[in-house]
């Protein structure tokens, strides 16, 4: 998706469920891999015009999302600090949660691409083949999306709420 945001509903699931999956990974670990696609349009396009290479398979995904779970523990006071400023502490959740829920986020990036970019091998280096590729359309992946979004959003406001009163 070029609107990385919409990545980010996967942020529905720290909301649903707070103790089994750490926010700040998930907002990472769902947009960090279209780091590849911005690199090959802006810094250094290649001659075949592919945008999504190694880090949109879920090997690359995978390393995508211990690099990014070694800094959130490196840096886990800080972050957790600025969360709470928003009033979304999540003080009690383990290293385990921190990498589940990286890799879950860079995993679903992957997944949620593959449905729409036919130069996206999700299985590569075992296969060069997308078998979600059409599973779902442009404006149904773009819906559930950003339905997910819009129920994250009021599940946020919903505890805010709940804080406050």
């Amino acid at each position: 998706m070029p609107l990385t945001p919409f990545h980010w509903s996967v942020s529905v699931f720290a909301f649903a469920f707070p103790r089994f999956f750490y926010l700040p990974a998930l907002l990472v670990s769902s947009v960090i891999v279209d780091l590849e696609p911005f690199w090959f349009l802006f810094i250094s396009p290649n001659e075949g015009g592919v945008l999504h290479g190694f880090f949109h398979t879920f090997l690359g995904a995978f390393i995508a999302a211990l690099l990014v779970f070694v800094v959130l523990v490196l840096l886990r006071a800080q972050i957790d600090a600025v969360f709470a400023l928003f009033r979304f502490p999540q003080l009690q959740v383990s290293n385990a949660v921190i990498l589940f829920s990286s890799v879950f986020a860079a995993f679903s990036h992957v997944l949620l691409d593959s449905f729409l970019y036919n130069d996206i091998r999700p299985f590569t280096p075992f296969s060069m083949q997308n078998p979600f590729f059409g599973f779902l359309g442009f404006a149904q992946t773009y819906l559930l999306c950003s339905v997910l979004l819009a129920a994250a959003g009021v599940m946020y406001f919903v505890r805010i709420a709940k804080v406050q009163g």
